[in-house]
């Protein structure tokens, strides 16, 4: 499985486990100035900025460890974007991630939510 595709796979099951608490997804894969934003969702009056990590094994650590200093910037960056081009206009907003941990045959699958894994600056 290439890396896009594992994103792909991480992405979609994501979106389902948002959608499964309830939460409704409002975009995929948004761009603002070449920055993107994995999954943007409302869940009651928050809007949800959720980056996505998948990884194959545990060889490199937590999934959560890659979303770096650089990439919570870029995220909130594109967040900014996202509100003043009039998405969820007055709502709270929260930062979370999501890892998703599958094993090298690709059958066992590790979810981990982090609500509020990052806070805006």
């Amino acid at each position: 499985m290439s890396r896009d595709s594992l994103g792909a796979l991480g992405e979609e099951i994501a979106a389902r486990f948002l959608e499964m608490r309830g939460a409704r997804i409002l975009e995929r894969g948004y761009r603002h100035q070449g920055r993107e934003i994995d999954i943007i969702a409302r869940d009651g009056q928050l809007v949800l900025f959720v980056e996505v990590k998948t990884r194959r094994g545990d060889r490199r650590g937590s999934p959560a460890r890659a979303v770096t200093r650089a990439k919570r910037r870029h995220i909130r960056s594109a967040a900014r974007g996202y509100l003043a081009a009039g998405g969820a206009g007055g709502s709270r907003v929260r930062f979370d991630v999501i890892e998703i941990a599958l094993s090298r045959g690709g059958l066992d699958l590790g979810l981990r939510y982090l609500p509020g894994a990052f806070r805006e600056e």
